[in-house]
């Protein structure tokens, strides 16, 4: 009896192990491999969110959510498209690797939020062209050739991203306007952490700029981490950024600013005064002595000739 019942203990103990087991595989075991993911506009991205048996129904509270998607050198060399929607979708969790074009690409959409995916070795990890309203957060990109690019896109922000060793720009915004850059590291891209270009009202804030462009342990004027040639808000609330390559308490001489081509901007003042005025009283001493020398000049040319002797009978 006591064998039996031993039998039966040890019977329910492995049935329960392997129940256990079992759920613990449907819990963390949910990533799948796939091809490119292309979306167009709000009546496919409902038909695939159905058919596919994406959560979420497109609102702000809750949206379609795409995740735990793998897609690793697309024979079409994109990974996820969206394009023309305006529902609220999320996609994260996501692995997007070798992509000769984007990983994600984002274009004419709204409301469309990419969060907490790996996005390696692509054209451009994160590309956003006239969109709006949308998030780039917490995303881990490394060894693309840009990492995040938006082109005529505004309201968008990118927030908490780690960009690592782009072989151009870690972040490039083009005739975009009005977007939240904050909280991100950018290291090792091999030209700028950051490039804006014909882009005006951004707020830049609280982000980590590390080695970027060849930038040494000091400034160097041939190697600033960053460009903006726009009006740009570099800091928010009092909160500026880290940067490798500068510890004064000044603004970041970024290329293309007035203060990157300001020698002044560099130096205090108080030690630059009496050289200025040493190098103008130098300069004024050879000036006046030029003018003195000129004018002894023209003097002795104005003085009469001498009549010469009358001639002899």
């Amino acid at each position: 009896m006591k064998k039996s019942a031993s039998a039966f203990s040890l019977t329910l103990l492995l049935l329960s192990a392997a129940l256990l087991a079992s759920s613990m595989s449907v819990a963390t075991v949910n990533a799948s491999t796939t091809s490119q993911i292309s979306i167009a506009g709000d009546a496919e991205l409902a038909s695939q969110a159905a058919e596919r048996g994406w959560p979420g129904d497109g609102t702000w509270s809750n949206p379609y959510t795409i995740s735990d998607v793998i897609i690793s050198n697309p024979a079409n060399g994109q990974g996820i498209i969206i394009s023309g929607t305006s529902k609220h979708l999320i996609i994260e969790n996501c692995t997007i690797s070798g992509t000769s074009s984007y990983a994600v690409d984002v274009t004419g959409a709204s409301n469309v939020t990419v969060r907490d995916s790996a996005m390696g070795a692509c054209f451009s990890a994160v590309f956003m062209y006239t969109s709006s309203n949308c998030t780039i957060t917490n995303n881990t990109i490394s060894s693309c050739q840009t990492g995040i690019l938006l082109i005529s896109s505004f309201d968008i922000m990118i927030s908490g991203n780690t960009i690592t060793d782009s072989l151009y720009e870690g972040i490039e915004l083009c005739t975009s306007t009005s977007n939240s850059i904050a909280g991100n590291v950018v290291s090792s891209c091999g030209d700028y952490g950051l490039y804006l270009s014909s882009s005006d009202g951004n707020t830049i804030y609280g982000n980590t700029f590390i080695d970027n462009n060849g930038a040494g342990a000091s400034y160097n004027t041939d190697h600033p981490q960053t460009y903006d040639r726009g009006v740009n808000a570099w800091s928010y609330e009092g909160q500026g950024n880290v940067w490798s390559d500068w510890s004064s308490e000044g603004p970041y001489p970024h290329e293309g600013s007035a203060a990157a081509n300001d020698v002044l901007n560099t130096l205090d003042i108080g030690d630059t005064v009496p050289v200025i005025l040493a190098i103008a009283v130098v300069v004024g001493a050879i000036v006046a002595a030029f003018v003195l020398i000129r004018r002894r000049r023209e003097e002795v040319q104005e003085l009469p000739d001498q009549q010469a002797p009358p001639p002899q009978e």
